[in-house]
């Protein structure tokens, strides 16, 4: 499978503005696993900081930390850009400083398939 389940993003989403406030996640992809680091076996995180507008779209998002570095960065920020949340007071946007953390991780099958 080419990308984090859904699920695992809409977890991620849970506690997305660090327990101060959270928004209600209306629709999200998951990433895509990159096909390098797929083949090499990595896995990693990403957290990204971002915000979100009046329309509950993601603006301004950025890595603020990643293991490896470099790595998984664009396929976070591509997949994160695609969320989009129910604001609840449209007045009130952009609300900033979230953070979400995306995992990448291999299942057990890809982890062990060159042994």
């Amino acid at each position: 499978m080419n990308r984090i389940p859904l699920a695992l993003a809409l977890l991620l989403m849970i506690g997305c503005a660090g327990g101060a406030r959270t928004l209600p996640l209306i629709s999200a992809t998951g990433a895509v696993y990159p096909p390098a680091a797929r083949e090499a076996g990595l896995e990693g995180y990403v957290v990204v900081r971002y915000d979100v507008d009046a329309d509950g779209r993601v603006i301004n998002a950025r890595v603020v930390d990643a293991s490896p570095r470099d790595v998984f960065d664009e396929a976070a920020l591509a997949a994160v850009s695609r969320w989009r949340f129910r604001v609840p007071a449209p007045e009130q946007a952009p609300i900033v400083g979230l953070r979400s953390r995306l995992t990448f991780e291999l299942d057990s099958s890809e982890r062990y398939q060159d042994y």
